[in-house]
This record gives C-alpha cells, sequence and structure tokens, in this order.
C-alpha cells in the first residue's frame, strides 16, 4: 500500500523503524529497556555504559526490515554518545538513532523469535547476551520450533517455563500488531524484555492460515467455554447478505456488533429483539459472524443457541447442539447452507423428539402466532438521511459508534422481531406440510403436482411467493436509496420496479390462512427492512467519510470495527492489519464449512452439494439452454436486478435461500430458480447445457 498519511510518514521519517515500533510496544504494555533519542543525551546519567542502535527510516518496515544492514556500537560511555550517534546515523539519510542501557551483562538468555514462520514459532537464542551473535548468524545454542501446541527442541535445553514466556509474549506482539513478527527479546530477572520488534515481511500461506486459526480460537473461546463440542462455521445466507465474496472486515465485523453485541456487556439486536418476542437468551450467540482467510462465516452453535425458549435451560439447549445439531451437520454439511429453515426446533412436536420439554415451544409457537396476527403494517417509506461533513478523523469515528449503537436498539432491533416472525411463518406452513404428506398423502401429491415442487419445504416456498410479496415501491425522486445486503463497501441503489402478480386460490383452507399469514410478515419484514437500509446508508456515509479523512480511502474496509479507534490513535497498527488482510483476501486457506476437527486434523469434509430447483418447474423434463444468454445468471447481491424477458431459466449461488429480498424479487419473474454450488457455476458460465429434473436435483451437463 502507497502511504499517504502525513502521520505516518513523519513519525517514520523522524524515529525510523526500530524507534517507532519501540515506541509502540511500549504503548501495548509491553516491556522493553529504557529507550531514548538523541536529543535526551544531555541529561543520561553518566554511570551507565550504553548501547547506540540504528533507526533508519527504511529499516524494520512491513516490505523489508533490511536486518543487519546498519551499524550497532556498544559498552558506549555517557560522553561519547554524541559521536556514536552521529557515527550510527551517518549511514542513512533519514530516521533517528536509538539509545539504550547495555543490559549485557544482566541477560540470563536471549536470542530472536519469530512469532510465526511457515506456521510455526521458531525462538533461537543461548545464555547471557547470544542475541549479537544470533543476528552476527552464528548458530543457535537453543532453538525451539513450536507448532500445534507442540515443540522440537534443538541444542542446548533452556527453562520450559522461560520458553513458554518468549512464546507467548511472541504471539501477544503478533496480536497487537496484527502481523506475523520477528522480535529480538532478552530474559533479566526471569522476565521476558522486548528488545525491538519488527513486521515479518512476506508471510507464508501456512503462517497467514496458522494467525487466522488463533484468531478465531480467541473469538469463539467463550462459547466453547459454554461447553460446546466443536466450532462449525457456516456460509449459509450470511454470504449472500455481505455480499458473497465482496464481505469485507469492517462491514462483517460491524454486522456483528450490531447484532450480537461484544459478547459481554453490550447485547446485539438480536438478543434484545427476540427477547422481546419470549426467547430467553444473553450473549452467548457471540460471535455470530466472522471473517475468516478473508471470507466471511456464520457461528453454527451461536446462530443455533437463538431458538432457546423461556423455560428451557442454556445447559439443556446445548445438550442438543452438542448431542443432536452437530451430528447432523456432520453427516450432511450442506444444511448449513441454509440452517435456519430445515434444522432448528421450532415446534412442540420436534422438541419432544429430542426429549426437550416440549411446553416452552408451545407457548413460544403461539405467542409467535399471536404476534403475525397483531403486526401493524407501515406505510410510509424511510426518507435518506444526509451525513454532515466532519473536519477530521477525531471528530467522524464518534458519529460513526453513535449510529451504529442506533442501528442496534433500534432498526435492527425491529427487523430482528420481523425476520424471526418471517422464518416461524414459513416454517410453520413447512411443518402443516409435512404433516399433511403424512395424513394426507394424495391431497400432498395433487398440491405438489399443481405447483412442480416435491418435498414440502419446496412446495412451501412455491406456495409462499407464488403471490408478489408486497414492499414500498419508491420514487427516484424521493433520493431514496435501498439495496438488501450489510455490506456497507456496495454501491446502494434504487428500489427495483415490480411487476406484482396474484397468486392462486388454495382450496385447503388452514393451509390458506397461513400462507395469507406468511404473506403478511414478509411484507412486514421487506418494510421493516427499509427503516434499517436507511440507517445503513447513512453509516456508509459515514465509513466513507472516515476513510478520506484518514487518507486510506476505501482500504478502511479491511479494519474491523473494534479497530477504527487506531485511525486517530496508532494508523502504523492499523495499516499492519490492512496489509495482511489484503493478502488472505488472495488466498483460499481453508475448507468450507470450517469444522474444528477439520482444522487440526487438516482433513475436508467432504458431502455431495448438487444443483437444485428451489422454487418454479422446468417447462419440459430436459430443456437446453445457453448460460449467460437464455439462462439468467445471479452472480452478486446486487438486488435492484433486471431480468430479460427471453430468460428460461435463473441460475443463482446456492446460499441464495427463502428470506432474502433477492429471493424474493426473484420470485416475481415466474421463472425457474436453480441454485447450483459457486464453483460449479462458474464453470458453467459461457457453455451450452442440457438442465433435467432428478428427484429433488437437478441435472446439469456441458454439452
Amino acid at each position: 500500500m502507497k502511504i499517504m498519511n502525513f502521520q505516518i510518514d513523519e513519525e517514520l521519517n523522524r524515529l525510523g523503524g526500530k524507534g517507532l515500533h519501540l515506541k509502540l510496544l511500549k504503548q501495548g504494555g509491553f516491556r522493553i529497556p529504557e529507550t531514548f533519542t538523541s536529543t535526551d543525551i544531555g541529561r543520561l546519567p553518566g554511570s551507565t555504559l550504553y548501547i547506540v542502535r540504528s533507526s533508519a527510516a527504511g529499516e524494520d518496515g512491513h516490505l523489508k526490515t533490511s536486518a543487519g544492514k546498519y551499524t550497532t556500537l556498544k559498552c558506549i560511555k555517557r560522553d561519547d554518545l554524541e559521536a556514536a550517534a552521529q557515527e550510527v546515523q551517518s549511514h542513512y539519510a533519514s530516521g533517528g538513532v536509538v539509545i539504550q542501557p547495555d543490559l549485557s551483562s544482566m541477560m540470563e538468555f536471549s536470542g530472536v523469535a519469530y512469532s510465526n514462520l511457515n506456521g510455526s514459532c521458531v525462538i533461537s537464542g543461548g545464555r547471557k547476551n547470544f542475541v549479537q551473535k544470533i543476528v552476527n548468524g552464528d548458530t543457535p545454542e537453543t532453538e525451539i520450533v513450536i507448532s500445534d501446541g507442540r515443540s522440537k527442541i534443538h541444542g542446548i535445553p533452556f527453562d520450559p517455563e522461560i520458553i513458554k514466556k518468549i512464546y507467548q509474549q511472541s504471539k501477544n506482539v503478533e496480536d497487537y500488531f496484527g502481523i506475523p513478527v520477528d522480535i529480538e527479546f532478552a530474559v533479566i530477572g526471569g522476565e521476558v524484555t522486548l528488545l525491538q520488534a519488527r513486521p515479518l515481511p512476506n508471510p507464508t500461506e501456512l503462517a497467514l492460515r496458522d494467525h487466522e486459526i488463533r484468531r478465531l480460537n480467541k473469538a469463539t473461546n467463550d462459547i466453547k467455554e459454554l461447553g460446546l463440542e466443536e466450532v462449525v462455521l457456516g456460509v449459509g445466507n450470511y454470504r449472500e447478505i455481505l455480499a458473497n465474496t465482496n464481505a469485507t472486515h469492517l462491514s462483517a465485523s460491524t454486522f456483528n456488533y450490531i447484532f450480537s453485541g461484544d459478547g459481554k456487556d453490550v447485547l446485539g439486536a438480536v438478543q434484545l429483539g427476540r427477547n422481546e418476542l419470549g426467547y430467553n437468551i444473553g450473549n452467548e450467540i457471540f460471535p455470530w459472524v466472522i471473517m475468516v482467510g478473508g471470507k466471511v462465516y456464520y457461528n453454527f452453535a451461536g446462530d443455533a443457541l437463538q431458538f432457546r425458549p423461556n423455560g428451557i435451560l442454556k445447559e439443556d439447549f446445548l445438550r442438543i447442539v452438542n448431542d443432536v445439531y452437530l451430528p447432523i451437520v456432520r453427516g450432511n454439511p450442506d444444511l448449513l447452507n441454509y440452517p435456519e429453515l430445515r434444522l432448528y426446533i421450532q415446534f412442540p412436536e420436534q422438541a419432544e423428539q429430542v426429549g426437550l420439554d416440549p411446553e416452552p415451544f408451545r407457548e413460544l409457537a403461539e405467542k409467535n402466532r399471536k404476534a403475525i396476527e397483531e403486526i401493524v403494517m407501515p406505510t410510509d417509506a424511510p426518507m435518506r438521511k444526509i451525513a454532515g461533513k466532519y473536519n477530521s478523523i477525531e471528530e467522524c469515528l464518534p458519529e460513526i459508534g453513535n449510529t451504529v449503537n442506533h442501528i442496534r436498539t433500534g432498526s435492527a432491533r425491529e427487523y430482528v422481531k420481523a425476520a424471526r416472525l418471517a422464518f416461524f411463518a414459513l416454517e410453520d406452513v413447512r411443518f402443516y406440510l409435512d404433516r399433511l404428506q403424512d395424513e394426507e398423502p394424495r391431497q400432498f401429491e395433487e398440491m405438489a403436482k399443481i405447483y412442480g415442487s416435491n418435498s414440502p419445504e419446496q412446495l412451501r416456498d412455491a406456495i409462499a411467493y407464488d403471490e408478489s410479496i408486497g414492499s414500498f415501491e419508491v420514487l427516484e425522486s424521493e433520493e431514496y436509496r435501498y439495496l438488501g445486503s450489510f455490506e456497507l463497501s456496495q454501491p446502494r441503489g434504487f428500489p427495483p420496479k415490480r411487476n406484482f402478480k396474484k397468486g392462486r386460490n388454495i382450496s385447503d383452507n388452514d393451509l390458506s390462512d397461513l400462507v395469507k399469514s406468511t404473506r403478511k410478515v414478509l411484507e412486514y419484514r421487506e418494510k421493516v427492512k427499509f427503516h434499517l437500509f436507511r440507517d445503513y446508508e447513512y453509516l456508509k456515509q459515514l465509513c466513507e467519510q472516515a476513510g478520506q479523512l484518514s487518507v486510506f480511502g476505501g482500504e478502511i474496509f479491511y479494519l474491523e470495527f473494534p479497530e477504527l479507534d487506531l485511525l486517530a490513535t496508532e494508523p502504523r497498527l492499523a495499516m499492519y492489519r490492512i496489509e495482511l488482510r489484503k493478502q488472505l483476501r488472495e488466498k483460499k486457506l481453508f475448507f468450507e464449512p470450517i469444522f474444528e476437527s477439520g482444522l487440526k486434523s487438516g482433513v475436508k469434509m467432504t458431502y455431495e452439494k448438487r444443483p437444485q430447483l428451489i422454487f418454479g418447474s422446468l417447462a419440459d423434463e430436459s430443456m437446453s439452454v445457453h448460460v449467460g444468454n437464455e439462462c439468467y445468471v445471479v452472480d452478486s447481491v446486487d438486488q435492484t436486478i433486471t431480468i430479460p424477458g427471453h430468460t428460461k431459466v435463473v441460475f443463482v449461488p446456492d446460499n441464495i435461500r427463502p428470506g432474502s429480498h433477492l429471493f424474493t424479487v426473484l420470485s416475481d419473474y415466474n421463472l425457474p430458480v436453480v441454485a447450483v454450488p459457486q464453483d460449479e457455476l462458474e464453470m458453467l458460465k459461457g457453455n451450452q447445457v442440457q438442465i433435467s429434473r432428478m428427484d429433488d436435483y437437478i441435472n446439469i451437463v456441458v454439452e
């Protein structure tokens, strides 16, 4: 990244690389020697010997270390410091010098540690002042390689408790800088003193993977402490609502804070909204979503725990997660694509099957049905809000924080309630169709034939979306911007103009009533979403302004929400995080979905993923279409799509599922919509393909 920020450039040119990083270490609370510059020489005590070290502006940077290139002078008396500093600094054009007490005689063990060298921590050192010999290229007395919690020792062993301290401190420095580091250390009085730290340029894929796994473990530590057997990260519709592969760290982490709080004292909109509906969740769903390896995932167990109603203990529900949900997704990880519509307990009959008290679920179901009946439909679309202009990043950041909290406790909370009721209503229809299939199979088959759908889930979607779902239709002149994505970096557009269609009559009166309620709550959710995305559009304006004020521009989207303060307090640390995450986006470091057991073993969880018809029906049992001409491909979250009139079939990525605004818009076109695994979809583009129905799946063959 081209460094444009004056504060970063000025500080680096004044202090140099080594001096700047020592300053950062001190700010971070790490133990370093007393450190001075040439301007401090006059006030230093004369009874001490000093070491004068180079600190060139081009030394110890994130792209180049220049290790060993410049001069270090040891055992310098106070009266000789001026000359020594001039001698050291004469070898480079800009930067400073670092003056420290010469601690050589006090060192018990010293050396160099790489926090993350190709996925391992490597500690090289020796007794007393061995660090200088290591820097000069001598063979270490002791070398320890620590990988996956296991150590290998070469050479003379040293106190393992001290080695653990060095290892932990190196990882702490990596976490603080946000990037793998190379540190020089000395053990003095049994404690680790950091002599210097610098970013490790060009970390390998293994190093990046290890960095991300440790970050993931820290983020999910609380939920493990609840008693979770295994952390599982799914894809689901979270990729869709966060812009698929265009998702950014800032948007994902802001979404996480808004909807699941901070995991401590701040409750997210999910907790706030669902508790009002009769659920019983605190902060155990944190984090709800997380960026790992440059992609966004949702925390499966956190997602599941949202369904615990009042009257069911956390421990009992967690047992269901461990003993029922986890085995199910291990058997078919494809359920993680959209678990809320298939996997979780919603009704008393389901609770009884897994040994939970059905009564709390019965009470909750009745509360949900009553809440749907009492919905008051919004009548007016919210107007766009324009952010004020700020003069500095220090002025802009508080407004971002205030806006995020306003969304969390306001429009996001209301949207959570609307979305929860919408998902419940859809499940209520599916559950009715499940019973119908068991008790009245002939009636179910007749209905399935009318709508061209075989399973209760597909039939539910075909019936519910047979009639267009209402939403606000806003004129462009009203300057309202809407796009159904929580990705702040994406453009906002006008709502699509829709051709509303009337659904067919449903002969089953009970089912007809359920479907009417479902369509009502779906419309309610769509209209509530307008208020939420009006607020999100305002937040986007503020984030873009913060990027301009910090001179990081659009690259601030590589930062996470809690890291935004670095733009004002320590932009260099912000820069390091940005650089590392830019590298992550270019890699494919993890299998999908992510199972914790797979991270440890390195074995991919395999299962069959095949194209599915998610609603509509094929005009013929078999049809030939050109992908990109007669077949329209939706490959982004731009939900202002207009499908050409000659289109015969629509292909979507397999994370597009009922409940999304895009799904609702697609239903208006009365075309078959086929969900295709992302990798397969990319390979089909531009080809003539044969499409045929095969049970509940679609068979696609390139001609």
